[in-house]
């Protein structure tokens, strides 16, 4: 479980309710390393994992607004620099809405990384 930079609570009429901390996983499922961002921001520290573990698929989110945007998400995948990376967190209200196909292009271009575009109950 890795720190993530996202806000953690609701209002419950005029209370706030804290929900505990956001947060990331990186997992080993047999030979792969999988990096599971959560909801959150940019940071520095995203490199220390990269350098650390070695990243084979990364979940990123590129919808901005509540999470990293696609500039921020190719920053990230730099720093960690995955083998896959598949986008997460974008077009599910107004407010988040991203191409995917512009991450996957500037990905490929910008990166050493394939992205992976799924749709809704895909799996890769």
């Amino acid at each position: 479980m890795v720190h993530a930079i996202h806000s953690s609570s609701y209002f419950d009429n005029e209370n706030i309710i804290y929900l505990g901390n956001p947060c990331g996983y990186i997992f080993k499922m047999r030979d792969r390393t999988i990096y599971h961002m959560g909801d959150t921001g940019l940071s520095y520290e995203f490199k220390n994992f990269g350098e650390l573990e070695k990243i084979d698929i990364l979940l990123v989110p590129i919808g901005g607004n509540y999470t990293m945007d696609i500039d921020d998400a190719i920053m990230a995948t730099k720093f960690i620099k995955s083998e896959y990376v598949i986008p997460m967190h974008f077009d599910t209200f107004p407010e988040i809405r991203q191409d995917p196909n512009v991450f996957k292009k500037r990905i490929e271009i910008e990166t050493n990384s394939k992205c992976v575009i799924l749709k809704p109950f895909e799996s890769f």
